[in-house]
């Protein structure tokens, strides 16, 4: 009992309020537009995918996109995360194109699939494809062999990862090395 006393009073100091909803089932009020862009997997990767897509500005309205990312994790049971005024960020499988339909998203303007492992990846993206026909949807793979298998199942593009690593590798030993001849070109030498 004492752990536990302990263990709340500490906790209190780590509260969520300001991006937290706590919810009542009998709530019909959606947090969600009908055609908010959709992120399954609300980990490493989706979680910066999700944050890439609310710092962009609509052309039109000059407003974040509505977002809304799913995830398993036992932290969202009963809680919605509200990191702006239009995402969310709700418990639920998303990879379940009936968990998506029933947090009011009818019409998604895209979807995403961030899941790591390969096989949930595929199951995603066929569930979604098969509910959601109109809708583009990205993802990623750790090989060019895995791509081809997400196109099959329905993907609109793939990031390969395989593919991208080299190429960002190197972006950044350029980089490294045009700094250093800016530095070489720049030393000055007192007699």
């Amino acid at each position: 009992p004492l752990l536990g006393i302990a263990a709340s009073s500490v906790s209190k100091n780590f509260s969520f309020d300001d991006l937290s909803h706590t919810f009542d089932d009998d709530s019909s009020e959606s947090f969600v537009a009908d055609d908010a862009i959709v992120v399954c997997g609300y980990g490493e990767v989706g979680k910066a995918v999700f944050e890439k897509l609310g710092d962009l500005k609509d052309e039109h309205t000059g407003h974040p996109p509505s977002l809304v990312a799913f995830d398993m994790s036992p932290m969202l049971m009963n809680s919605i995360l509200m990191p702006t005024p239009t995402s969310a960020v709700m418990f639920g499988d998303s990879a379940n194109p009936e968990v998506i339909l029933a947090h009011g998203v009818e019409k998604p303007r895209a979807l995403f699939v961030s899941y790591d492992d390969h096989e949930q990846v595929m199951s995603a993206v066929a569930r979604l494809r098969f509910s959601f026909p109109e809708a583009p949807i990205f993802t990623r793979a750790q090989s060019r062999y895995e791509a081809q298998e997400l196109m099959e199942a329905g993907a609109t593009e793939i990031v390969v990862e395989f593919d991208e690593l080299p190429r960002s590798a190197q972006a950044l030993l350029l980089k490294v090395e045009e700094e250093k001849i800016v530095e070489e070109d720049s030393v000055v030498i007192n007699v």
